[in-house]
């Protein structure tokens, strides 16, 4: 227990409290549906659990399984896509002696670099667009066969866990001898089996930390939000295919990992075309022309445009595309003129090697970024000068009022630009 003791404190002082306590509330995210289920079959014995109700449920977990993965690895490739359809316009639209050359190329990015800005945006409005745009009865119903499907999917992957209890018990015995922590792990559960009720009840508590902001996000009712937690707390079968899905998809995650980085806050918007055209030129010894892409809303009206044109981008999965169709035009038009994504672009030669997304997150009140690279070794030198400037930035924010270093930051991403 000392040594358990002594990890989480070296953590804390690493990456910080705030940040500990985010990760501690994941955790106990993942695991609270597993110790409610855990009581469930302490208070009505193995024989709830009844294989031949059970089982069916398999085929269904199949058919999530698979859209998640496709899912999980078609949104590991979407920076790389548009890399290479930006890259393939360049070279076909790229005659400095046609006066129609640019003008063609910008047209050809429109199809898809306006998708690339706003789908993330679209898709959420369109998961609360269908509560949103239903009758009462239609809500009703809705709710109760999420409530039973959830029910009936966690219920039938906690009995094969426990129609398969020695099988899976053996495997763990096994791998945990190559999981670093997990006999400390062993010592910090101890106290949920000496006192379960308390602890599961802890366990949901410190679990709202990481639910709660996330309902807040997409806008829930206070009805609302109390169904999804309840149905949060008994979704074993979400955690399960969670993991099933990340081990599947994690080759791909891990090649998009190496060729991105993330900056949360984004402070360095004013000297981001010089560190990316300075990568370049110190990696490769080229010129690296970059333009700024925007699509500005300014009403209801642009943002059912702005769903046709997601709902044709091919690279985008259908499962988002076909959300975004439903998404609500007012609410939609509310949260993007919050946030206005912004995309730079750095073409060289005939390709696109670097991708940026900055957008304002109203919520925690900060620039968020991702940058993808088809170079890692620019990817390097752009982070190495990056850090120095994020270094600088702290310093001068240091002195001046928290308000001046917001609008300065404003100021840096609504400059006059390149826009769509």
């Amino acid at each position: 227990m000392e040594n358990a003791l002594k990890h989480i404190y070296d953590v804390i002082i690493k990456i910080g409290l705030r940040k500990t306590a985010s990760i501690i509330s994941g955790i106990f995210w993942f695991v609270l549906p597993f110790a409610v289920w855990i009581q469930i079959y302490e208070n009505l014995g193995r024989g709830f659990f009844i294989r031949v109700v059970a089982f069916p449920a398999i085929f269904i977990g199949l058919i999530y399984f698979v859209i998640v993965s496709l899912f999980t690895v078609q949104m590991a490739h979407l920076d790389r896509k548009l890399m290479k359809r930006i890259g393939s316009a360049k070279s076909l639209f790229d005659n400095p002696q046609d006066p129609e050359s640019e003008k063609n190329f910008r047209e050809e990015c429109h199809k898809f670099v306006v998708p690339y800005l706003h789908y993330s945006h679209v898709y959420a409005f369109g998961l609360i667009g269908l509560s949103r745009g239903s009758t009462l009865a239609r809500k009703v119903a809705t709710c109760l066969f999420q409530t039973c499907l959830v029910f009936y999917l966690s219920y039938s992957t906690m009995t094969f866990f426990i129609e398969y209890e020695s099988f899976l018990s053996q495997t763990w015995f096994s791998l945990s001898k190559y999981i670093p922590y997990s006999s400390e792990m062993g010592v910090v559960l101890l106290p949920f089996f000496q006192n379960p009720i308390l602890s599961t009840f802890l366990v949901f508590l410190f679990s709202l930390l990481t639910t709660v902001p996330l309902f807040r996000r997409l806008h829930l009712g206070y009805q609302s939000c109390v169904r999804e937690i309840i149905n949060e707390s008994f979704s074993v079968f979400t955690r399960v295919l969670l993991v099933a899905a990340f081990l599947i998809g994690l080759p791909w995650m891990v090649g998009r990992r190496g060729r991105t980085l993330n900056y949360a806050p984004f402070t360095f918007p004013t000297s981001l075309p010089a560190i990316i055209q300075e990568s370049v030129l110190k990696i490769e010894n080229k010129e690296c022309n970059v333009s700024k892409w925007s699509y500005i809303v300014s009403n209801e009206g642009d943002i059912e445009t702005l769903k046709a044109i997601i709902y044709a981008q091919k690279d985008i999965p259908w499962i988002i595309r076909v959300l975004c169709l439903i998404a609500d035009p007012g609410f939609a038009f509310k949260e993007i003129s919050k946030s206005k994504p912004i995309l730079y672009m750095g073409t060289i030669d005939a390709r696109c090697g670097i991708v940026g997304r900055i957008e304002y997150d109203p919520y925690e009140k900060m620039f968020r970024s991702q940058f993808s690279f088809d170079n890692r070794y620019v990817k390097e030198y752009f982070k190495s000068v990056a850090e120095i400037e994020i270094g600088e930035q702290k310093k001068l924010k240091g002195q001046l009022h928290p308000n001046i270093s917001e609008l300065i930051g404003k100021l840096g991403l609504d400059k006059d630009g390149d826009r769509t």
